[in-house]
């Protein structure tokens, strides 16, 4: 009976955790479309409709009021996404030769044992003839 009261007590106490983080994150995007809202509205931003979503973009005014060129900022941006692209294709990369070394390992240590097996079932044979 303690034990489940202790169960439901660590559970009710995550659960306030989660609902802690969620209204964090749920107050974050808040703020965040609010800015987005702001630099739409000030002419910053252009907002295009694409099927249910909205594609932003940087207006000349952006470029013009932050002092900004605009093909430094799409060169930074682009080589920032090259540079995740290449992390990630790293990490996929590197967890294919792990598990493919796994796969090896595991298929001789099966084929060992298939082996063993064997060896010990033509002894077994070997024994019987012989008595």
């Amino acid at each position: 009976m303690v034990g489940k009261k202790v169960e439901l007590e660590t559970r009710n106490i995550q659960e306030k955790g989660r609902r802690k983080i969620m209204k964090r994150k749920l107050w974050d995007m808040r703020l965040l479309i609010i800015g987005l809202f702001m630099f739409v509205q000030a002419g910053f931003v252009f907002a295009e409709k694409k099927g249910r979503t909205r594609l932003l973009k940087l207006a000349p005014k952006f470029f013009d009021y932050f002092d900004v060129v605009e093909n430094e900022v799409k060169s930074k941006i682009v080589s920032n996404e090259v540079a995740k692209i290449e992390q990630e294709t790293k990490t996929i990369e590197d967890s294919l030769k792990t598990a493919e070394k796994n796969n090896a390992e595991g298929s001789d240590a099966e084929e060992d044992e298939d082996l063993n097996v064997k060896k010990e079932k033509k002894g077994e044979d070997h024994e019987t003839k012989i008595t």
